[in-house]
């Protein structure tokens, strides 16, 4: 079983035209209300397409919010999520989505999350994946250390500290919005080779539709292409959706360039509809698209 552990919360995304200048107008054209938060989208994706998985999170709190973010896990499949109790307001995300797929975002409750969160709900496995993102602060960190000492085999996302806890052979996944920038393929790699040579990991760093570059201490850097999969909407849950298809093949053991395979097209998929999880696509759908782009996947097969 996948334990993904961190943030639940509800999203409120609006697809406008562009953000307002200050003490400016625009029409919201769409809204969304649904499930949201990194550890959440993430769990939705892996319980789509059949894995056994586990979501452990932070408090939603109690209330009309609360309830509907309850509701959408069991909408999506989740039936095993752990979340502490609280008597406060579910955590918001407000998200404003530009017709070229990017979001700027405004939130409620996520300073607090790590105050409430409760690391011993989560459930320890040895040989099996556990996943966390660090919006829970101290706590965070201490479920990732703790899985690890279990026997846990771990895979952090957006864990950007030098302190931060990666045990070696472990994976590690960000982004050119944490780290580096966008667009800047030269100055990605010499960021991600002086990362390398602190931390003993397989690292991905993402960079939107400049696809993304992996590497290892001891097998260099490669970089390789996205998947295209027709007009951007929302790149919201991208990297959410991109770890579900890394752990979804690694728990199955699969190579390498077969996981990269899955998790970017995936994440491609996922950005044809708006919210993080609007256009989640179905596996046979990842499968289809990768099947669609032998050369692509020619270009991953050599790289890796």
């Amino acid at each position: 079983m996948t334990v993904v552990y961190g943030t639940v919360c509800l999203d409120l995304t609006y697809r406008v035209p562009q953000v307002p200048p200050t003490g400016g107008y625009v029409e919201i054209a769409q809204e969304q209300r649904a499930l949201g938060g990194e550890a959440a989208n993430t769990a939705a994706a892996l319980c789509k397409w059949g894995a056994e998985c586990a979501l452990v999170g932070n408090s939603i709190g109690s209330g009309a919010e609360a309830n509907e973010i309850k509701r959408a896990l069991l909408d999506h499949g989740i039936s095993y999520a752990r979340c502490p109790d609280g008597d406060h307001p579910a955590p918001v995300c407000h998200i404003l989505v530009t017709p070229d797929g990017e979001r700027t975002m405004f939130g409620r409750g996520f300073l607090e999350m790590e105050q409430r969160s409760d690391t011993s709900l989560v459930p320890h496995s040895p040989g099996s994946w556990f996943t966390a993102d660090p919006n829970h602060g101290a706590a965070a960190r201490r479920a990732m250390r703790e899985a690890h000492s279990a026997g846990m085999s771990c895979y952090a996302l957006d864990f950007v500290r030098d302190d931060d806890c990666l045990p070696p052979g472990s994976f590690w996944q960000s982004s050119t919005s944490w780290v580096g920038a966008s667009g800047e393929w030269e100055r990605n790699t010499r960021w991600l080779q002086d990362w390398l040579d602190k931390h003993d990991v397989t690292a991905v760093l993402t960079d939107s539709d400049g696809g993304f570059i992996v590497g290892t201490r001891q097998g260099g850097i490669r970089r390789l292409p996205p998947y295209p999969a027709g007009t951007v909407v929302d790149t919201t849950g991208a990297g959410d959706v991109f770890r579900a298809g890394m752990l979804f093949c690694l728990e199955r053991r699969k190579p390498l360039a077969e996981c990269l395979k899955f998790a970017a097209a995936a994440a491609a998929l996922n950005c044809g509809g708006l919210g993080a999880i609007g256009a989640l696509p179905s596996r046979e759908q990842v499968e289809s698209l990768v099947a669609e782009h032998p050369g692509i996947a020619a270009k991953y097969d050599e790289g890796v």
